[in-house]
Parts: structure tokens; C-alpha cells; sequence
């Protein structure tokens, strides 16, 4: 599995793990161009798959 794809899985995992029941507020920092919404979208659709939670990009 390529690296980024492990990453998000692994941050995911614990995103699911740490607060089930919970609402949880992720913050993706960077500079223009850097790929923070693509990331973010990535990373939203994985935690939606593993936990059945929803998730919203502002």
C-alpha cells in the first residue's frame, strides 16, 4: 500500500476509534496549492466507510 494511502487508513482508524459517538473536528494547515481539500476529501471518505460517520468540509 503506498504511503499516503496508509497514512490516511491510519489516521482514520483512530479518528473512529477516539470518539465513535462523538463529534470530532479535524484541521488540515497549509499553504496554497498544497492539496488540503484533496486531502481532506480522502480522509472524510475513508472515516465515513470505516465508522458510518458523516463528515463536513467548510
Amino acid at each position: 500500500m503506498e504511503k499516503r494511502k496508509q497514512l490516511l487508513f491510519g489516521l482514520a482508524d483512530r479518528l473512529v476509534v477516539a470518539a465513535p459517538d462523538q463529534t470530532v473536528r479535524v484541521a488540515v494547515d497549509g499553504v496554497d496549492g498544497a492539496g488540503k481539500t484533496t486531502f481532506a476529501d480522502e480522509l472524510g471518505s475513508i472515516v465515513a466507510i470505516k465508522g458510518g460517520l458523516s463528515f463536513e468540509r467548510r
